[in-house]
């Protein structure tokens, strides 16, 4: 069984591509175990990345990263505030 975590942020995308916010879908598959074992992102999650100009190894290792990190297994602004963060230091390349 899964619990999963969706949320819907706009974003500016960074760097060169920072011609307009774009929607980015944060969906990461949660199980029901409290420990971080098979946590990954959604398929959505990783498209929109992949839309705003990340290449596809970039984009899963960004949704990748946020999906298991264990601050953000709750969800919330956390975890938008998290995907911002990793957006900024991180942009595509």
């Amino acid at each position: 069984m899964r619990n999963s975590v969706i949320f819907a942020a706009c974003l500016a995308a960074t760097g060169a591509h920072a011609q307009e916010p774009a929607q980015i879908r944060v969906g990461c598959h949660r199980y029901i175990s409290s420990e971080i074992i098979w946590d990954k992102p959604r398929d959505n999650f990783v498209t929109d990345l992949r839309a705003i100009g990340y290449n596809p190894v970039d984009a899963l290792a960004v949704a990748t990263t946020l999906c298991r990190d264990p601050r953000y297994l709750g969800g919330g602004d956390e975890m938008i505030s998290g995907l911002r963060e990793l957006l900024r230091s991180n942009p595509p390349r």
